[in-house]
């Protein structure tokens, strides 16, 4: 069978051609074209491969590890920041500086800290026998009655308790010798009586060298009474030797210091100056021991 054939016609400029087509041909040659072609091949992105992963079995020492880690790690710091404090503590309570010598609290020291009692220190009362010239409701009256004492030549001590002005004008260890001090007044036309006479015990905060040094003038004061009644010689090298040995640190019994060394003339003197000095230095005892 014939095949159809297709008529081109080409004009170019004033000419004009007519060309016979095979369409057969055409697609033939359009095969093979389309059969030379390379192939274009579109990139892809590489797939990962999913590692598969072994079941593990989570066990509880795995799950509480991080608990336990943190209940450790606080026991140790716990551990090393109470250790630091107790020794800051110990340090305080030892003397109290922060370059290795504790301190103790404002205005004590390491020697005061050491002497200290834990508890207030009793000391001995004086008891002795008074001869008194009269009992008064203020004190100009007593001093007014103390200056005739004083006029006749006898000891006068003006000692205020319990709001009562007590004058006393002479002291002895036994009731017999002040008796007799008091008869010895009459003769200059002064009433007096005797009466026992004595200060309780007291107990105060003292540290061990301020107790010592209270304890060692009672005995001095009780050894002066003695020889005063026995008309024997005053030991005064023992009241230099107190005031010589007084504690430096103590303030509460300064005012013990100094009535001592103002009444030593007095004691020297013997007699009637003894006896009014021990009087003196007896009522200084009793208000310093009971502020």
């Amino acid at each position: 069978m014939d095949r159809e054939r297709k008529v081109e016609m080409k004009k170019e400029g004033n000419r004009i051609s007519f060309k016979l087509s095979d369409p057969a041909k055409e697609q033939q040659a359009a095969v093979i074209e389309d059969q030379d072609e390379e192939p274009v091949l579109t990139p892809t992105a590489p797939q990962k491969k999913k590692k598969k992963t072994a079941g593990r079995k989570v066990s509880g020492y795995n799950l509480f590890k991080p608990v336990l880690m943190a209940g450790i790690s606080a026991v140790l710091i716990g551990s090393v920041l109470g250790f630091v404090m107790l020794r800051m503590i110990a340090g305080i309570d030892a003397d109290g500086t922060d370059d290795g010598t504790a301190f103790v609290g404002a205005g004590v020291t390491e020697n005061e800290e050491e002497q200290k009692g834990h508890a207030p220190t009793p000391l001995q009362g004086l008891q002795a026998f008074v001869v008194q010239g009269g009992v008064f409701g203020n004190r100009v009256n007593a001093e007014e009655w103390a200056e005739k004492f004083s006029s006749a030549g006898m000891p006068q001590v003006i000692w205020q308790k319990d709001g009562q002005y007590f004058l006393f004008a002479g002291i002895a260890a036994d009731e017999d010798t002040a008796s007799q001090l008091s008869s010895d007044m009459a003769d200059y036309q002064l009433e007096s009586f005797v009466k026992e006479w004595q200060t309780t015990e007291p107990e105060v905060e003292l540290t061990n060298g301020e107790a010592a040094w209270v304890r060692k003038f009672v005995e001095q004061w009780n050894s002066s009474l003695e020889g005063l009644t026995n008309t024997s010689a005053v030991d005064i090298q023992g009241w230099e030797e107190l005031l010589e040995t007084f504690p430096s640190e103590s303030e509460e019994l300064l005012p013990m210091k100094e009535e001592i060394a103002s009444q030593k003339d007095g004691i020297e003197q013997g007699g009637k100056g003894t006896q009014e000095s021990l009087l003196h230095m007896w009522l200084q005892y009793e208000q310093t021991v009971s502020q």
